[in-house]
């Protein structure tokens, strides 16, 4: 069992500044390889806005979509204050009432799911899930390629 001295209302906010920040870091490794090999270019990213923000966002989704998913609805902007015309009641809901669950010796939001159910009918009208991630899991599986010297040694064994 997880056990945590810290309120669930600043483990919802780690989660949430985790995905904005990661997400944010993420977006900048191409451009920076990039301009390693020609620091020249910097004047030249305005002129190519578009390129420049899909292969950033490209590069994210390779990395980890399950955390730029959630951050997109929940971490950066709450669905429900930032409707886009995709979003059904169930994912407005679950973008501010989602859970933090344990797992083992980790902390995921993304398990489960929301489903709207009007009274006097069975059948859900609307349905959300997003893809279950851990911080602590995320560290591990991304340390040895952008931080090969960071360990957390504390919640390992």
């Amino acid at each position: 069992m997880v056990r945590s001295a810290l309120p669930i209302s600043v483990r919802v906010w780690l989660i949430s500044w985790f995905a904005t920040s990661l997400t944010a870091h993420l977006r900048l490794v191409p451009i920076a390889d990039l301009l390693r090999g020609n620091a020249a270019l910097l004047h030249a990213l305005t002129s190519y806005r578009q390129t420049v923000k899909a292969v950033a966002s490209d590069f994210v989704d390779a990395i980890c979509p399950e955390i730029r998913d959630w951050r997109n609805q929940v971490g950066a902007h709450t669905a429900l204050a930032d409707p886009r015309k995709n979003d059904n009641p169930a994912v407005l809901l679950a973008s501010v009432l989602y859970n933090v669950s344990a797992r083992g010796r980790r902390f995921f939001v993304g398990i489960g799911g929301r489903a709207v159910i009007v009274p006097g009918n069975t059948q859900p009208i609307a349905g959300q899930t997003w893809k279950a991630w851990s911080i602590t899991e995320t560290l591990d599986r991304l340390a040895p390629r952008f931080w090969p010297h960071y360990r957390l040694d504390s919640l390992n064994g």
